[in-house]
């Protein structure tokens, strides 16, 4: 077996079993026999709406994120840690349209309110 193979053994650790997230990194001493295991990748956070990586945000696995200060959790925004800018900015457009419509329901409400007087 060369340094560079790879090949998914049971290992005598706390994870064990055969997943392919957990491969052992064959390196060989003099006796060919010592094996370190390969860290699992992180992936960086996606947006909830289209499912697209955030920008900003670092790609870490859970243990270092409780580790990690908020503001590298996140981007400085409205929905900065869950959402990409796009989806921010949807949500943003449509909560003040909402606001607006309930404005001209009331001007319209109060409009036909002071015809009936």
């Amino acid at each position: 077996m060369s340094i560079s193979d790879v090949q998914q053994l049971p290992k005598a650790c706390r994870h064990r079993g055969l997943a392919h997230t957990l491969q052992l990194d064959s390196v060989q001493d003099l006796q060919k026999k010592l094996t370190t295991t390969k860290k699992k990748l992180a992936k960086t956070p996606i947006c909830g709406d289209y499912k697209t990586r955030l920008g900003g945000v670092k790609a870490v696995r859970p243990h270092k994120l409780a580790a990690m200060s908020k503001r590298q959790k996140t981007v400085t925004r409205a929905y900065g840690g869950s959402r990409c800018h796009k989806a921010a900015k949807e949500r943003i457009v449509r909560a003040f349209f909402i606001e607006e419509q309930k404005i001209v329901a009331r001007v319209l409400k109060a409009q036909e309110a002071s015809k009936k007087k």
